[in-house]
């Protein structure tokens, strides 16, 4: 019966909010591998990010969350469809997502059949498909049918806009594709408002993963911070764990962090997080101008940290 109550709660919460007489749109703002720390509102006073703060400073910000399933394509599904890995099956060993489980469970198709006009624009992350074949490194994996706007890309993506398929015509503006994300969110809100329905926007951003390819535009932000290492950098302080827990890919890229390139990738990796709260402060723009912020709700999350060379 427990393995059904994160989605049952889930499924509660969305039928209170399709049945309101006044239902709030909705945004989700998703990043990729951001640690919890890299925000101000979490306490960390190297960082600048003002607008991302701001939102914690209206609202409720979870200090004590954890990630059912550390690594993206299994986090991303259980954020979709709110049920745990080992229940909607979706993970790099056991294949995608079914089509089915997709249909009935997503909480983009659920608003959606409730009258939501729905978007999505990034990083989707895992295939869909009934065989569980499919492979999110190509369109026919995935669902983008089962959104009124699409904006998304296969695999990965790219840093640099034109070589993203759906937001390519952001590109002259906005080279760097975290403000092309941002741009595609002020658009698809100006279309929302013509809309005589609420809406649903699920907007995953390519940063904070890696490359470490931050938008050259911001430089000079961090160009002279001095990061402080945690007290667990490096393998030295991890001596003492199992083995098993070393086999995963967080602790064997801690020597991205080494101690040789620990400013430089920190500078890069920061300013990634940075080009997000530039582009979070674009939506919240638009979102005032266009009236729209009086009635939508803002989630802001990650699909799992990164290790930043501590373990």
């Amino acid at each position: 019966m427990f393995k059904y109550i994160f989605a049952a709660l889930f499924l509660y919460g969305l039928t209170i909010v399709v049945q309101s007489a006044e239902r709030p749109n909705i945004i989700m703002l998703l990043t990729d591998d951001q640690r919890y720390d890299t925000l101000g509102c979490m306490g960390n006073h190297q960082v600048k990010t003002p607008n991302i703060d701001s939102l914690s400073a209206r609202g409720v910000t979870f200090d004590a969350h954890y990630t059912n399933t550390p690594i993206c394509l299994g986090s991303r599904a259980s954020i979709m469809t709110g049920m745990y890995e080992y229940v909607n099956g979706c993970n790099f060993s056991h294949g995608g997502l079914k089509t089915s489980l997709w249909n009935e469970m997503a909480y983009p198709n659920i608003l959606r059949r409730a009258g939501y006009f729905t978007g999505f624009i990034g990083k989707f992350g895992f295939p869909v498909s009934e065989d569980k074949k499919g492979n999110y490194h190509e369109f026919d994996s995935l669902p983008i049918d089962s959104f009124d706007r699409w904006y998304g890309w296969v695999g990965q993506g790219y840093y640099k806009t034109e070589k993203n398929k759906y937001v390519a015509k952001f590109a002259s503006k906005h080279p760097h594709v975290t403000a092309a994300t941002g741009a595609a969110a002020c658009e698809f809100l100006d279309d929302a408002k013509k809309q005589d329905k609420p809406f649903c926007l699920s907007l995953s951003f390519k940063a904070s993963h890696g490359p470490m390819s931050p938008d050259r535009t911001y430089d000079d932000v961090y160009a002279n911070t001095v990061w402080k290492k945690k007290a667990n950098f490096g393998k030295a302080s991890a001596a003492h764990l199992p083995a098993q827990a070393k086999f995963g890919r967080q602790y064997l890229e801690i020597d991205t962090f080494a101690a040789g390139s620990y400013q430089k990738t920190m500078r890069k990796y920061n300013q990634l997080i940075y080009g997000i709260d530039v582009a979070v402060g674009m939506i919240l723009k638009k979102l005032k101008a266009t009236g729209l912020d009086k009635k939508t709700v803002i989630i802001y999350s990650t699909d799992n940290g990164y290790s930043c060379g501590s373990h």
